[in-house]
């Protein structure tokens, strides 16, 4: 992918001031200039010292480090002069100059004397007159020792980042983990050898590379952003490979999961990735029951059983919006196809159910003809027949199959023992059906005209509640044991898999990156 360049803004000369940051090892002239012989005159520079609790938004390359401590002086590649930072902001340095063309370098050490780590330099020439006052006017270049990586907090709300020390101001990223579909933006920034931040601004680029995990779109000269790419996870990391402008390159692992959605019965919502970290956690409002992910608003849909309200919650939980209220009693789902809430509800003192569509406050509704189980829903996709159709499953633990919109020709197919939750998979065309005993669960074609697939799936025990991995590739299970379990779409237990305690299921969703 070509990248696009970026103007370079150019550094002004300071007045006798040496500022700090990037640069390369210390400046010795090739050839001595021409100056008068034995003669010599005075002259001055002043330098600017930076404070060690200025903020690393105001330091550039032509800032002194806020660690300098001397800086030392050649004329002609001959030490003139080394001065000791003093405690006033500015101190002027008085030199004895040859007359005529001469190079300066100006060296800036974290030490005393001259000595210690070069932080920065600068070389000049200039005419010295025999007289005049003569000042010396230099831009001291940073020496940059290490690209930093810090991560952009709230870029995106599901990421998992590990960082380690490095420097004195910010810990650079080491590894990061983008779950579901947004994007993460990572800031570079120069660091000295004594670990203080060089170069804040957005001009130069920035050089990354990966293979794999994500895609890398350049923002400007110190920002990149990380996109996660679709598929299936890998379970060792790839790397990312960035490196600022005149710095030496930073290494960070870099892999790609689905944030998956847990609430347990105390309504208590576990946000996990693929690799066993917990990207955050959550407690819905009031009795609230995940109900799935909208596409189109790119927020997690919940549904109080006790009020009827529908409530939509921003992808790290931290905040909600009512939308409507519809019936009680029921469990839903929501449906991207329709755009709305699907639910099932018993009638009071019936053997009878309705089932129900809501369109924000537009109702549809039917007579499902059954005893309450469990319900769910299936989009149009080009994987299965054209017409979509929802799911529930009767008091014969049929799973019954109910044409949208019309909610007309019911049809029941296969009993299955015991089920417990219901799953649609809508980028392959399946329906899983998971169940409390033995195989645990049933895989079904969505039109229900091909023989069922049944297995353990490799669960370890029963499931209480699971939900389909939107990629295609994956199902997933809250087990009778509180452990949250993962495998295959064919029914094999996935390798690399972390399977964290959760507590008792009450709910699942699964935001993956192939969901839109």
């Amino acid at each position: 992918m070509q990248r696009p360049s970026f103007r370079v803004v150019p550094v002004a000369l300071l007045v006798a001031q040496l500022a700090a940051c990037s640069g390369g090892a210390s400046f010795a002239p090739s050839a001595r200039p021409a100056a008068s012989a034995g003669k010599t005159t005075p002259a001055t520079f002043t330098i600017k010292w930076t404070s060690a609790s200025a903020s690393a938004s105001v330091r550039r390359r032509d800032t002194i480090s806020p660690s300098a401590q001397s800086v030392a002086v050649l004329i002609n590649g001959t030490v003139n002069a080394t001065a000791n930072r003093t405690a006033n902001p500015t101190q002027t340095i008085a030199l004895n100059a040859p007359v005529g063309a001469d190079l300066f370098v100006f060296n800036v050490y974290d030490g005393l004397n001259g000595q210690g780590n070069l932080l920065g330099s600068a070389s000049v020439a200039q005419t010295i007159i025999d007289g005049a006052a003569n000042t010396i006017t230099a831009a001291i270049q940073a020496v940059c020792s290490a690209t930093n990586v810090q991560y952009a907090a709230g870029s995106d709300p599901l990421v998992y980042v590990t960082s380690a020390t490095s420097g004195l101001f910010a810990a650079s990223v080491q590894s990061i983990v983008l779950a579901g579909q947004s994007s993460a933006t990572l800031i570079i920034e120069p660091e000295d050898v004594d670990g203080d931040v060089i170069i804040s601004g957005t001009s130069g680029r920035v050089a990354a590379q990966i293979t794999g995990s994500a895609t890398i779109t350049p923002i400007d000269g110190a920002h990149i952003s990380l996109t996660p790419l679709t598929g299936p996870r890998k379970t060792s990391p790839d790397t990312l490979t960035v490196a600022a402008p005149t710095c030496p390159s930073a290494a960070l692992a870099v892999q790609h999961s689905p944030a998956i959605y847990v609430e347990n019965t105390a309504h208590t919502v576990l946000i996990e990735d693929w690799y066993g970290d917990q990207l955050g956690t959550g407690t819905l409002a009031g009795a609230d029951v995940l109900a799935g992910y909208n596409t189109a608003t790119q927020q997690i849909m919940a549904y109080n059983p006790i009020t009827g309200e529908v409530d939509a919650y921003s992808l790290n939980l931290t905040s909600h919006s009512a939308l409507y209220q519809i019936a009680i009693d029921m469990t839903s789902a929501w449906s991207n196809y329709a755009g709305g809430i699907f639910g099932i509800q018993p009638q009071s003192g019936s053997v009878d159910l309705d089932l129900y569509l809501y369109h924000g406050a537009t109702q549809t509704n039917e007579d499902g003809n059954g005893v309450y189980v469990s319900a769910t829903f299936a989009a149009a996709s080009s994987t299965f027949a054209a017409t979509p159709k929802t799911f529930y499953a009767n008091g014969s633990f049929e799973i019954c199959v109910v044409p949208l919109p019309a909610f007309v020709d019911f049809n029941c197919e296969t009993p299955i023992n015991n089920i417990v939750s219901l799953a649609t998979d809508d980028n392959i065309g399946k329906l899983y059906a998971f169940g409390s005993n033995p195989p645990y669960v049933t895989q079904f074609n969505q039109s229900f005209g091909a023989i069922p697939v049944t297995g353990s799936y490799g669960f370890a025990a029963a499931p209480a509640v699971g939900a389909a991995d939107t990629d295609g590739d994956n199902v997933y299970a809250v087990l009778s044991t509180g452990v949250l379990a993962a495998a295959s779409s064919t029914g094999t237990a996935l390798t690399g898999f972390t399977s964290p305690a959760v507590g008792t299921g009450l709910a699942i969703t699964v935001l993956s990156t192939n969901e839109q």
